[in-house]
């Protein structure tokens, strides 16, 4: 296996609020195991901040030694993802963290690369998260475990050798993460397809990080929203979402706009992809495994 030389650690942003510039300093805090010749760099992509705003940020960055990328509008997680890759060049190995993590011990960074270093056709790791920091007792059983093989890792922290993004590539013509997704099912889709291609991934038992996740999406209701895609129509998109279980009423006068719920749009669009829409309508809606 190639040795991994150069780590990119890549972070989705998007507001004024300071999200990331606390992630970032707790990244900082709970590196020391990073093994000597490894390289790091900390990127920030800011997915669509009024520039205005920005100011701060960009001086923040600049103190910090984080590279700062400026999308200008937003284009949604998937595509904030495959910019990163896109623009770290040199990286061997990509680790993605939501703004929302917090770290809250070190080990995490040296037992990804080394497991990435020591398997082969892996596609993706993660590692656990908490709710609350006040919950995490790393004395208990539950991290001292092996790591356990999962059909994708945890969308908020995880990991990937960058060869393995080229690998995928999506119905709209992205590669690696589906961009049209936008800020939904997009990890769970890429590892499934990279699962598809004989890439397993897994999720590692130690250490566990503080996440608070949908901050962005509370505080900024012009994310929840957004427009019909060639792959998903309205009326195949409205057959669906009102037979669900999160159908909301009170969306319709949105529907008649023209705005969707990305939520709901992007679960719909990754069952018609994966065929279980296919298999609704063939009266196959619940698979009952036994003693599951």
């Amino acid at each position: 296996m190639k040795p991994i030389k150069n780590v990119t650690i890549g972070i989705s942003t998007y507001g004024e609020l300071p999200r990331a510039h606390l992630l970032i300093n707790s990244i900082y805090k709970h590196i020391s195991d990073k093994p000597a010749d490894v390289n790091l760099e900390i990127v920030l992509c800011d997915d669509g901040t009024n520039p205005a705003h920005l100011g701060e940020r960009r001086e923040f960055c600049k103190r910090n030694r984080v590279r700062l990328i400026e999308h200008g509008v937003n284009r949604g997680i998937s595509q904030v993802w495959n910019t990163i890759v896109e623009q770290s060049p040199n990286a061997d190995m990509i680790i993605i963290n939501s703004d929302g993590v917090r770290h809250i011990s070190t080990g995490w960074l040296s037992r990804m690369i080394y497991f990435l270093e020591k398997n082969e056709r892996i596609g993706g790791i993660g590692t656990p998260t908490v709710g609350n920091p006040n919950d995490y007792h790393p004395e208990e059983s539950r991290y001292s475990g092996t790591p356990g093989l999962v059909g994708c890792p945890v969308g908020c922290s995880f990991a990937f050798r960058k060869e393995v993004h080229q690998l995928i590539q999506n119905i709209d013509g992205s590669i690696g993460f589906w961009n049209s997704l936008l800020s939904f099912h997009e990890e769970l889709n890429f590892f499934l397809a990279l699962a598809r291609e004989g890439y397993l991934s897994y999720m590692l038992p130690f250490p566990a990080s503080y996440y608070r996740g949908g901050m962005a999406f509370g505080i900024h209701p012009e994310l929840v929203w957004r427009n019909e895609d060639p792959y998903l129509s309205k009326d195949e998109f409205l057959r669906w979402a009102r037979e669900s279980q999160w159908y909301t009423p009170q969306y319709e006068q949105y529907y008649d706009t023209g705005q969707f719920g990305r939520m709901m749009f992007s679960r719909i669009m990754f069952a018609k992809y994966w065929g279980i829409l296919d298999e609704c309508m063939n009266g196959r809606r619940y698979q009952d495994i036994k003693q599951e």
